[in-house]
């Protein structure tokens, strides 16, 4: 089983074209955030694709219904995975060496500025994080 997050590990074509060389990817999780352009993603999925939604928004899910239905491709909706499954994601992360994705602001009143003014235009794109100062501007290892 392959995964991959659509926002994050996939290029984005500069001139809204379909990527190409389709890849065997049977899971799929796609954020979202902001509304993704299928028609880029789709061609890329293997038949029979699971695509899992792993933020909540209060929009609509729109996917084009043709290549949904003549590839196979199912969406799953899930608020909450099991504790196993969490397990089973952790193990696999940790055997693979995936790492989350993050953007650092510094912990103080213009990094929590410079965060909240992120989030609200759309741009975070990953995880926001805090990160502590210590007391001669180096980061505080956690």
């Amino acid at each position: 089983m392959t995964c991959f997050t659509l926002s994050s590990s996939l290029p984005h074509p500069p001139d809204s074209s379909p990527l190409r060389n389709p890849k065997s990817n049977p899971t799929t999780n796609a954020q979202q955030q902001r509304p993704t352009d299928w028609k880029l993603y789709l061609p890329i999925l293997a038949p029979c694709a699971t695509i899992y939604p792993l933020s909540v928004d209060g929009g609509d899910f729109s996917i084009p219904y043709p290549p949904l239905l003549s590839n196979g491709l199912r969406v799953q909706g899930s608020v909450v995975a099991s504790r196993y499954i969490h397990n089973r994601m952790l193990r696999f992360a940790a055997l693979h060496g995936i790492k989350p994705m993050k953007q650092e602001f510094p912990m103080s009143v213009d990094g929590i500025t410079q965060a909240m003014k992120t989030l609200k235009e759309g741009g975070m794109r990953y995880r926001g994080v805090l990160i502590p100062e210590s007391g001669s501007g180096e980061k505080a290892s956690l």
